[in-house]
């Protein structure tokens, strides 16, 4: 399903919950904003609303159902390719924003991108880059042990997730 508002998406999501089947909403949005965004300190909770909003309406199951293995007919259908995934993720460059921390906290530096070599003295068969930037570049992704709320969990590290974490339904 394709949306381009809120009560579509209102009206699309509540269609998705019924439905026994895989289903992909994709929301356009314009993409317009701040130029910088502030984080509100006391409300780092806020990441957590949605979850909990999703976990009232499905029901006590919803927390279960979020951590199963996709199902032999979504990887089917995937490889298929009846299923489509939209990847939502964006080129870095020098203009992608930054999450911006208040001035007495360390920031993440801007992206930079740097040529080792390419095809020359430097290494003749091969073009390759450094590049710097900092975990609140653009899209990304936040472990659980990024936050404090998960800095006692032992498997709430990136090399510590399981692969299959990051598969499943659309909740």
């Amino acid at each position: 399903m394709t949306v381009r508002t809120l009560d579509e998406f209102t009206a699309s999501f509540a269609e998705a919950l019924a439905s026994d089947t895989l289903t992909t909403v994709v929301a356009k949005v314009e993409a317009r904003g701040p130029a910088t965004f502030l984080t509100d300190l006391t409300m780092l909770e806020n990441r957590f609303q949605f979850q909990r909003y999703i976990r009232s309406i499905r029901g006590a199951d919803a927390k279960e159902r979020c951590h199963e293995r996709p199902s032999r007919a979504s990887v089917d259908a995937l490889q298929a390719g009846r299923l489509r995934v939209v990847d939502l993720t964006q080129p870095l460059s020098a203009e992608t924003p930054l999450l911006p921390l208040p001035p007495q906290w360390a920031n993440s530096p801007a992206f930079r991108l740097r040529e080792l070599s390419r095809y020359d003295e430097r290494g003749p068969a091969w073009y390759w880059n450094a590049f710097e930037t900092g975990e609140h570049t653009g899209t990304h992704f936040d472990a659980p042990v990024h936050w404090v709320s998960g800095k006692d969990l032992p498997d709430g590290s990136v090399d510590r997730i399981p692969p299959s974490k990051f598969i499943g339904p659309p909740a």
